[in-house]
Order: structure tokens, then sequence, then C-alpha cells
């Protein structure tokens, strides 16, 4: 069982260590209690210096990321990702730089194998974070990117494909830290491993804010797609169908993840979306035009005038989440 408080090693080394190893070790210590706010607020301020080499706070947190614990590791991960949204963005593209950072698909603390499995999936969303960075050039889940992906509702195949693509497998990463399949022990169910301790607690909280952005961002960009659609050539429009099949499906996993984040209180009692009913209705109306350009594929199909397209709605990020049903919406400006 994980020590309850600070060892005496890990003291000692706090003393002889530069002060950003000895923040970083503060912060990933072997308590289990989430990094004190005191240490993360120190962190973030060092990627704000001039006179920290931001390298050194990169290394020090993939170093106690990699420890034999999972109290450690999961408290190093949360220190990247909340590192991520509020610090500097030269932290973020620092860490997009290196190759295979959260190389934790492996990872195993023989201690307790569900909480190595939340190791694992957590390092699968922050890696797949700056895999979509690296794709887009700014962060989907950052504090700014309703600005920075503001262009998306306007942009034009086929850099919208690209770019909604990556947004949606970085949806996916998100999702499947909710999914527990294969990876937990039989008996223990995404809901108990979610609520076992304060450190779980606060590394899902912001899976789910990252969740509600990047959807967010990806259902602008969808919506692009949908508004599209009937005017695109074959080509494109083949290739856009698979696109929103996925998104589709994605709905689905996010109101099942949603609605196991409200059930352990992590909605902060915002009132719960429903997503499951999303745009699905669409498909055999956009497949049977589909159908139509591939037999004639200079004649515009009727379909794209007999479809009234539905009333496209958002989940808000600074204000409650409203109920009742989401479909693809046209954010418009705001």
């Amino acid at each position: 069982m994980a020590a309850s408080k600070r060892t005496t090693k890990e003291k000692l080394r706090c003393m002889v260590l530069s002060s950003v190893s000895a923040r970083v070790l503060k912060a990933t210590d072997s308590a289990v209690f989430p990094p004190k706010e005191k240490h993360l607020q120190s962190m973030i301020g060092y990627t704000n210096r001039g006179d920290i080499n931001i390298a050194d706070v990169v290394h020090a947190i993939l170093i106690r990321a990699h420890n034999h614990s999972w109290v450690v590791a999961l408290k190093a991960l949360i220190c990247a990702h909340t590192l991520f949204r509020g610090g500097h963005k030269r932290f973020i593209q620092y860490f997009a730089t290196c190759a295979s950072v959260f190389n934790l698909d492996s990872y195993m603390d023989s201690r307790d194998l569900a909480m190595s499995a939340i190791v694992r999936r957590y390092g699968r969303c922050l890696n797949e974070r700056l895999v979509a960075f690296r794709a887009l050039g700014a962060d989907p889940a950052g504090i700014h990117s309703k600005e920075s992906f503001e262009s998306i509702q306007r942009q034009d195949p086929p850099e919208l494909f690209t770019n909604v693509k990556s947004l949606l497998r970085m949806l996916e990463s998100l999702l499947g830290f909710f999914a527990a399949g294969t990876e937990v022990p039989s008996g223990t169910g995404e809901r108990d491993v979610l609520v076992r301790n304060v450190i779980v607690e606060l590394a899902s909280g912001l899976v789910v804010k990252d969740l509600l952005l990047v959807y967010r961002i990806a259902n602008n960009g969808m919506t692009n797609i949908l508004e599209r659609f009937f005017n695109l050539p074959l080509a494109q429009a083949q290739e856009a169908l698979p696109i929103f099949r996925r998104f589709v499906e994605l709905c689905t996993g996010l109101d099942n993840a949603l609605g196991i984040a409200n059930a352990v209180g992590l909605m902060d009692g915002r009132a719960m979306p429903s997503l499951a009913a999303a745009p699905s209705e669409l498909l055999p109306a956009l497949q049977t035009h589909l159908d139509t350009l591939r037999h004639q594929p200079r004649t515009v199909s009727a379909t794209a005038a007999a479809i009234a397209m539905p009333d496209l709605a958002a989940i808000p990020v600074a204000e409650p989440v409203r109920t009742g049903s989401l479909r693809v919406a046209s954010q418009g400006s705001s």
C-alpha cells in the first residue's frame, strides 16, 4: 500500500536537487493525495520564467511519470496535464518535440492493477494530445482553444478533413480513459475505479474538461463538413462520410463517459446532456446522396434540398451544460 506521507528518502532528495527537480519531486511524492496547489502553481510559474530551462521541467516530470509507484506516476501525469492547461505554451511545444514521451503502454505497478491501468490510459490521453498539437499547430484542449480553432468553421477540404480526423482521434483517446475494457481486473467497474481515491478523481476531472473542449471544436468542424457535404465532389464526399460516421460513434461514447462522470460527481452539479441520439438520423440521407454521386457524379442529388439541417447546438464550456438532446450545430461566432 502506498505511503500516506513523504518518505525520509524523498525529503533528503529534495534538499540536494535543483529547485525545479525538488518542486516536481514534492508535487509527485508517494502520499495518496493530489499534488499540492502551491507546487502546481510554482511549476506553472517556471514555464513563464526566462531563466528556467523548460527542458528541465519536462524531464523532471517524465522521470517521475515512469516511477514504479502508480501514485507517483499518476501525480506526475496530473502535473503535466495541469501545465498543458495553465502553463506557458512553450511547455507543450517542447513536450511535443519529444518522441513517445508518455510511453506507458506497458506500465505496471503489481501492487495495484486497476491503478496501473488508469496510468496507462491517462498516458495515452496526454500522448494523443501532443500528437494533435503537432498536427494542428495548437492545443485543442488549451485555455485559448476556442480562439485558436475558430477558423475550423471556415476551413476547406482537405485541410478541414485532416483537422477533424485529428480532433476525433484525440476525443477517442479521452473517451478511452473512461472505458475500463479488459485492463481493469474482473469485478472492478469504471465507476469503482474512478472513485477509489482523490488522485484519480482529480485526473478524471481534468479529462472531463478536455472532453468538453475537444468535442466543441470537433462539433464545429463536423458542422462545416455537413454544410458542405451536398456540394462536395465524389472523392471528397467518400472521405467525409466515414468521418461523420466516426463522429456519431464518438457522440455515443461521450454520452456514456459523461454518464459515468456524472455518477461519480465529476460534473460539478451541471445537468447531463443527452448525446446518444446525436446526428445519426442524417446518416441514411448522406449515404443516399453519396450513392447517387457514384452513379451520376455530375448530378446534384435532390436529397440535398430535401434535408432540413437540424438546429445545431454545442456544449458550453464556461456555462453549465444544459439538459436536452444535443445535435450537430452551427456555432457561428459563439
